[in-house]
């Protein structure tokens, strides 16, 4: 008997017939396994229609005997012909079954514990809905199954409401409802308590059977009457079937174990249901379900840490879009609600555990929304760097800081440490702390360049100061900004701070970015520049296409130009958009170096930092044949460019003369008038 089950007939006998005697015997030599039915309830049965056959050439392969009393059908027999066993007969009879009575709530039955039959009816589609002792003289326990139709009622939960709803599968709520509290359970709690009033909690009919396999009947009762207090999905159990097998169809890892069966339903409840968030703490569930639930049904799967992460980034669609590095063609992702993605940077060389890594990553997700978890990728879709951080009073911490070994390794590290001045001013954080003890390799140096100090093995800290102030008032900005550090860190700071103001402003402006002292003795330049280097070199105003990928992560640059107009460094640079449309300053930059020679040997040297061809920086030379490079850093594009027309006027009150052709010097009064302007809104 190989045949398929679609080639199996299904039949209702009437009494007497071969098919009923068949199905009556084969009930008889079943009894002690399924129960014994009276024959004259057989009659009733086949009187009443009751009793559907499965066949196949005529033979019997299997049969139902059911009832259908209220809104329900009832099950009081099903037995499959040893013979045709593992061939579906029983899914096929019940799906029959559901069919020719869809208009009804579901199936019922009870089956006693200890047969064998009871562990087929989860298979099947059944859940268990709670026991009871059975009538028999040794008191066995009898189980209620159920398989449900879909149909909703006033325990259902429907798609629709201004709160967002999460799936919990049984490791979360047991965490939620054990008598037995661990360093688990608390966390878990503690995770899901805080969201109360922005998320639903719901569960699926498949959290029964989890519940069923808890082998205190105590306990097991207990939590499976809690249960039915949550609303619960409702679909029909074919609809979930069918996600089951898309699901399964498209994962890498096939569905072994009792276990295995309830992650997949689960999923698929949640898919068949319009619930888009499954909770749990499995990790296998995570690494064989989470891609496919997310590409195949749209359903994210995550842990108690990440929820929060999934509910922000639900409440605020779109924040959380790709977002271009520097307009390159690399990627800014959020990764707070799937940590997962950034497995590749697990740092195996310095013995790091994956649970270690797993539970850091998860405690800055469960943060949101005053952390960040940021990865970085190429337009392949591989991970190239990765920033977690976590916003606390005024000082962002830093406990995940990693950079991919490859080319692009020292210039990513470069952008990482900018990054988190940009990532600290966004959850307006003033001190920053990087305590990572995985460091990646090329990273302790970046953050020095950058200006943070080391204050231990693989601990750095830097101030990120977005004020303009005059010198005297640097120390009150600075003893605000270390307010919440630790004396440590608080006087390596402090002691950086000090040094730097008496011997250079212009290091301490790069330590401290984007601090702007006003008074500070550096002289500016005003220096026009073309639409064109602009967006190359700056990024403003923005390109339609991507900019040279290493010129764009950089964060030093240079410009070409003929004129000497007496720059000299350390100094700084206002920056002034020329051309039609134009006229505004759009940027400002300190001064490292200013240097004139052959344009062959600049090109040489400056090269990975221009946009320049060696053409064009020909082009550049003056009547003898010598050019000047500005080489710049640290430039900020100022979050309100000053038009032309303003621009005059504020000259006028500083008694400046404006060249907006050539370059020139201007005053520190000036240079402070544009600053504010600039940032007028901000201050």
């Amino acid at each position: 008997m190989n045949a398929e089950p679609d080639s199996m007939k299904l039949e209702t006998p009437g009494p007497g017939s071969r098919l009923f005697e068949e199905a009556k015997a084969l009930g008889d030599r079943e009894t002690k396994k399924l129960g014994f039915l009276p024959h004259a309830a057989w009659e009733d049965y086949a009187d009443a229609r009751h009793i559907l056959v499965a066949t196949e050439g005529g033979q019997l392969l299997g049969y139902t005997a059911y009832r259908v009393p209220r809104a329900e059908v009832r099950i009081a027999h099903l037995v499959v012909h040893p013979d045709a066993r593992e061939r579906g007969v029983a899914r096929v009879l019940v799906k029959e079954l559901a069919s020719r009575h869809h208009e009804r709530r579901g199936i019922g039955l009870s089956c006693r514990r200890d047969w064998a039959a009871n562990a087929m009816w989860p298979k099947l589609g059944f859940v268990s809905l709670g026991e009871r002792p059975g009538r028999g003289s040794d008191g066995g326990i009898l189980t209620e199954w159920w398989y449900d139709f879909g149909h909703p009622d006033l325990f259902s939960w429907a798609p629709g409401g201004s709160t967002l709803t999460a799936v919990i599968d049984a490791n979360v709520f047991i965490d939620l409802h054990s008598r037995q509290s661990t360093e688990t359970s608390q966390q878990t709690r503690q995770l899901i308590d805080a969201l109360t009033d922005r998320v639903e909690l719901v569960v699926t009919p498949e959290l029964l059977n989890e519940l069923y396999r808890q082998e205190d009947p105590a306990e097991r009762q207990r939590l499976m009457q809690t249960a039915q207090t949550y609303p619960r999905l409702r679909a029909s159990v074919p609809e979930v079937d069918r996600w089951v097998g898309r699901l399964a169809g498209t994962s890498s890892h096939p569905t072994k174990s009792e276990q295995d069966r309830s992650d997949l339903r689960h999923v698929a409840w949640a898919a068949a249901s319009g619930a888009a968030i499954v909770v749990t703490r499995d990790r296998k569930v995570r690494r064989t379900l989470k891609v496919v639930a997310d590409e195949a049904a749209g359903v994210t799967v995550c842990t108690p840490g990440t929820l929060a992460s999934v509910i922000h980034e639900r409440e605020h669609a779109g924040a959380y879009a790709p977002a271009a590095l520097s307009a390159t063609e690399l990627s800014l992702r959020d990764i707070s609600s799937n940590p997962d993605l950034a497995a590749p940077l697990l740092s195996h060389g310095t013995g790091e555990r994956r649970r270690d890594f797993d539970r850091r990553l998860e405690e800055i997700s469960a943060a949101r929304p005053n952390s960040r978890l940021t990865l970085v990728e190429d337009p392949e879709g591989d991970v190239l760097a990765a920033v977690g951080a976590t916003a606390r009073t005024s000082t962002l911490t830093v406990s995940f800081a990693r950079v991919q070994t490859g080319v692009l390794e020292t210039t990513l590290a470069a952008q990482v440490a900018h990054y988190l001045r940009d990532t600290a001013r966004a959850l307006d954080c003033s001190s920053i702390i990087v305590q990572d003890d995985h460091l990646s390799p090329t990273l302790p140096k970046a953050l020095q360049s950058d200006g943070f100090t080391q204050v231990a093995a693989g601990h750095f800290a830097a101030l990120t100061i977005d004020e303009r102030v005059p010198s005297a008032a640097l120390s009150l900005v600075l003893a605000r900004a270390t307010n919440s550090l630790g004396q440590a860190q608080a006087d390596a700071l402090l002691g950086l701070a000090q040094s730097l103001s008496k011997d250079s402003p212009a290091a301490l402006e790069h330590a401290f970015r984007p601090l702007r002292l006003l008074d500070a003795d550096l002289p500016t330049w005003l220096v026009p520049i073309r639409r064109h280097w602009a967006s190359e070199l700056f990024g403003h105003p923005a390109m339609l296409l991507p900019r040279s990928l290493g010129l764009a992560l950089s964060t030093e640059h240079v410009y070409y130009k003929k004129g000497r107009a007496g720059e000299t460094a350390p100094g700084r640079v206002l920056w002034y958009l020329s051309g039609d449309p134009g006229g505004e300053v759009f940027g400002c930059s300190l001064l490292m170096d200013v240097r004139d020679g052959q344009p062959k040997e600049l090109y040489r040297d400056f090269r990975r930092l221009g946009v320049y061809t060696f053409d064009d920086v020909k082009g550049a030379a003056n009547e003898n044949g010598l050019v000047r490079a500005l080489n710049v850093t640290d430039t900020e594009l100022l979050p309100v460019p000053v038009s032309l027309a303003r621009l005059r006027s504020l000259a006028a009150k500083t008694k400046d003369g404006v060249n907006p052709v050539g370059a020139h010097r201007v005053s520190q009064a000036l240079f402070q008038a544009v600053i504010r302007e600039g940032h007028r809104d901000a201050d």
